[in-house]
Protein backbone atom coordinates (compact mmCIF):
# COMPACT_ATOMS: atom_id res chain seq x y z
CA UNK A 1 0.00 0.00 0.00
CA UNK A 2 1.13 3.37 -0.84
CA UNK A 3 2.02 5.98 2.03
CA UNK A 4 -0.59 8.46 0.33
CA UNK A 5 -3.46 5.57 1.03
CA UNK A 6 -2.31 4.97 4.30
CA UNK A 7 -2.43 8.99 4.96
CA UNK A 8 -6.04 9.00 3.65
CA UNK A 9 -7.25 6.35 6.12
CA UNK A 10 -5.59 7.18 9.44
CA UNK A 11 -8.13 9.74 10.13
CA UNK A 12 -10.96 7.30 9.61
CA UNK A 13 -9.15 4.83 12.25
CA UNK A 14 -8.66 7.40 14.79
CA UNK A 15 -12.28 8.81 14.51
CA UNK A 16 -13.47 4.45 15.99
CA UNK A 17 -17.13 4.75 16.03
CA UNK A 18 -18.42 3.36 19.83
CA UNK A 19 -22.42 2.19 19.68
CA UNK A 20 -23.20 1.30 22.94
CA UNK A 21 -24.88 -1.94 22.58
CA UNK A 22 -28.80 -2.60 22.34
CA UNK A 23 -29.84 -2.76 25.96
CA UNK A 24 -26.95 -1.87 27.83
CA UNK A 25 -28.24 -1.71 31.76
CA UNK A 26 -26.72 1.29 33.85
CA UNK A 27 -23.43 1.28 35.20
CA UNK A 28 -20.07 2.75 34.08
CA UNK A 29 -17.98 1.11 31.32
CA UNK A 30 -14.89 1.53 29.13
CA UNK A 31 -14.68 0.72 25.70
CA UNK A 32 -11.66 0.27 23.38
CA UNK A 33 -10.82 -1.85 20.27
CA UNK A 34 -9.11 -5.35 20.67
CA UNK A 35 -6.19 -6.66 18.98
CA UNK A 36 -8.40 -7.69 16.61
CA UNK A 37 -10.40 -4.27 15.81
CA UNK A 38 -13.34 -5.30 17.56
CA UNK A 39 -15.39 -2.92 19.70
CA UNK A 40 -15.35 -4.13 23.18
CA UNK A 41 -17.89 -2.52 26.19
CA UNK A 42 -16.80 -3.48 29.49
CA UNK A 43 -18.93 -3.24 32.86
CA UNK A 44 -17.07 -1.65 35.76
CA UNK A 45 -19.15 -0.62 37.76
CA UNK A 46 -22.47 -0.53 39.13
CA UNK A 47 -22.07 4.15 40.27
CA UNK A 48 -23.33 5.63 43.25
CA UNK A 49 -27.40 5.82 44.27
CA UNK A 50 -29.23 8.79 42.46
CA UNK A 51 -29.70 11.10 45.35
CA UNK A 52 -25.76 10.31 46.62
CA UNK A 53 -24.90 12.07 43.77
CA UNK A 54 -23.54 15.30 43.72
CA UNK A 55 -25.75 17.86 41.88
CA UNK A 56 -24.36 19.80 38.89
CA UNK A 57 -25.47 22.87 40.82
CA UNK A 58 -23.45 22.08 43.47
CA UNK A 59 -19.84 21.21 42.02
CA UNK A 60 -17.25 24.13 42.28
CA UNK A 61 -15.25 24.57 39.01
CA UNK A 62 -11.18 24.12 40.37
CA UNK A 63 -9.30 27.00 39.90
CA UNK A 64 -6.41 26.39 37.36
CA UNK A 65 -3.08 28.51 36.60
CA UNK A 66 -3.34 31.61 34.32
CA UNK A 67 -1.81 29.29 31.31
CA UNK A 68 -5.09 26.95 31.38
CA UNK A 69 -7.79 30.06 32.02
CA UNK A 70 -6.53 31.61 28.58
CA UNK A 71 -7.29 28.22 27.14
CA UNK A 72 -10.82 28.16 24.96
CA UNK A 73 -13.45 25.59 25.61
CA UNK A 74 -15.28 24.37 22.41
CA UNK A 75 -18.66 23.68 23.11
CA UNK A 76 -21.52 21.86 21.15
CA UNK A 77 -25.05 22.31 22.63
CA UNK A 78 -28.29 19.99 22.80
CA UNK A 79 -30.44 23.55 23.35
CA UNK A 80 -33.84 21.98 23.91
CA UNK A 81 -32.51 18.54 25.10
CA UNK A 82 -33.97 18.59 28.67
CA UNK A 83 -32.02 15.90 31.00
CA UNK A 84 -33.07 13.85 34.20
CA UNK A 85 -31.83 16.33 36.89
CA UNK A 86 -30.99 12.56 39.72
CA UNK A 87 -29.43 10.78 36.45
CA UNK A 88 -27.87 13.40 34.98
CA UNK A 89 -25.64 14.11 38.31
CA UNK A 90 -25.93 10.41 38.86
CA UNK A 91 -23.99 9.52 35.42
CA UNK A 92 -21.41 12.36 36.33
CA UNK A 93 -20.94 11.49 39.64
CA UNK A 94 -20.05 7.48 38.27
CA UNK A 95 -17.66 9.00 35.74
CA UNK A 96 -15.84 11.22 37.96
CA UNK A 97 -15.07 8.45 40.76
CA UNK A 98 -14.15 6.07 37.60
CA UNK A 99 -11.37 8.35 36.33
CA UNK A 100 -10.11 9.98 39.27
CA UNK A 101 -7.91 12.64 39.75
CA UNK A 102 -4.85 12.19 37.90
CA UNK A 103 -5.59 9.98 35.18
CA UNK A 104 -3.34 9.43 31.91
CA UNK A 105 -5.30 7.61 29.31
CA UNK A 106 -2.92 6.35 26.98
CA UNK A 107 -4.45 2.93 26.10
CA UNK A 108 -7.25 4.44 23.78
CA UNK A 109 -9.86 3.74 26.20
CA UNK A 110 -13.62 5.96 26.49
CA UNK A 111 -15.34 5.96 29.26
CA UNK A 112 -19.00 6.00 29.81
CA UNK A 113 -22.04 6.15 32.73
CA UNK A 114 -25.70 5.42 31.82
CA UNK A 115 -28.09 6.58 34.22
CA UNK A 116 -31.56 5.68 33.18
CA UNK A 117 -32.39 8.10 30.01
CA UNK A 118 -28.84 9.52 30.73
CA UNK A 119 -24.76 8.99 29.76
CA UNK A 120 -22.33 10.86 30.30
CA UNK A 121 -19.13 10.60 28.17
CA UNK A 122 -15.40 10.85 28.10
CA UNK A 123 -14.18 9.96 24.48
CA UNK A 124 -10.54 10.43 22.96
CA UNK A 125 -10.68 13.09 19.87
CA UNK A 126 -7.89 11.80 17.38
CA UNK A 127 -5.04 11.30 19.63
CA UNK A 128 -2.64 9.15 20.41
CA UNK A 129 -3.33 9.77 24.19
CA UNK A 130 -5.01 12.39 26.23
CA UNK A 131 -5.34 13.44 29.83
CA UNK A 132 -8.57 12.90 31.81
CA UNK A 133 -8.79 13.58 35.37
CA UNK A 134 -11.81 14.45 37.48
CA UNK A 135 -10.83 18.16 37.82
CA UNK A 136 -10.85 18.24 33.67
CA UNK A 137 -14.39 16.89 33.76
CA UNK A 138 -15.45 19.16 36.46
CA UNK A 139 -14.34 21.99 34.16
CA UNK A 140 -15.51 20.43 31.13
CA UNK A 141 -19.38 19.73 33.26
CA UNK A 142 -19.84 23.39 34.32
CA UNK A 143 -18.67 24.93 30.87
CA UNK A 144 -21.72 22.91 29.26
CA UNK A 145 -23.84 24.26 32.57
CA UNK A 146 -22.95 27.74 31.55
CA UNK A 147 -22.86 27.72 28.17
CA UNK A 148 -25.46 25.24 27.58
CA UNK A 149 -27.83 25.88 30.71
CA UNK A 150 -29.23 23.77 33.28
CA UNK A 151 -29.52 19.91 32.37
CA UNK A 152 -29.31 20.62 29.07
CA UNK A 153 -27.47 18.16 26.45
CA UNK A 154 -24.37 19.20 25.58
CA UNK A 155 -19.90 18.67 24.91
CA UNK A 156 -16.87 20.31 26.21
CA UNK A 157 -13.23 19.97 24.80
CA UNK A 158 -10.54 22.35 26.22
CA UNK A 159 -8.46 23.70 23.20
CA UNK A 160 -5.09 21.42 22.81
CA UNK A 161 -2.21 22.90 24.05
CA UNK A 162 0.08 20.81 21.63
CA UNK A 163 1.45 18.31 24.91
CA UNK A 164 -1.72 16.46 25.44
CA UNK A 165 -5.21 16.19 23.17
CA UNK A 166 -7.93 16.97 26.18
CA UNK A 167 -10.59 14.44 26.08
CA UNK A 168 -14.50 15.26 24.76
CA UNK A 169 -16.74 15.16 27.93
CA UNK A 170 -20.37 15.66 28.00
CA UNK A 171 -24.02 14.00 28.39
CA UNK A 172 -27.30 13.48 26.10
CA UNK A 173 -29.78 11.76 26.74
CA UNK A 174 -29.22 7.58 26.08
CA UNK A 175 -30.83 5.96 23.28
CA UNK A 176 -30.14 2.12 21.59
CA UNK A 177 -27.52 2.24 19.34
CA UNK A 178 -26.48 5.82 20.60
CA UNK A 179 -22.58 6.33 19.14
CA UNK A 180 -21.80 8.99 21.71
CA UNK A 181 -18.31 9.42 20.69
CA UNK A 182 -19.46 10.47 17.54
CA UNK A 183 -22.65 12.30 18.19
CA UNK A 184 -20.75 14.30 20.80
CA UNK A 185 -20.20 17.31 18.37
CA UNK A 186 -23.84 16.84 16.34
CA UNK A 187 -24.62 19.77 17.56
CA UNK A 188 -23.54 23.38 15.54
CA UNK A 189 -24.96 25.65 18.16
CA UNK A 190 -21.75 26.43 21.12
CA UNK A 191 -24.55 28.09 23.25
CA UNK A 192 -28.11 27.73 24.00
Amino acid sequence: MRLSSLLVLLPVALTASYVIPQDTPDGVYRTYLDESGNEVHERIGDGVPIGNAVALRDIVTPQFSNEKRQRIWDTACGCGIGLDHGSTDAAVQDLKNQIGPNNRNQNDINYYSIRGGVVAFSCLDDAWWTTTESGYLTNAYSTITARCGWYIAGTAELSPDGAAEPSVVGYMRYTNGLDFCRNAWASNRASC
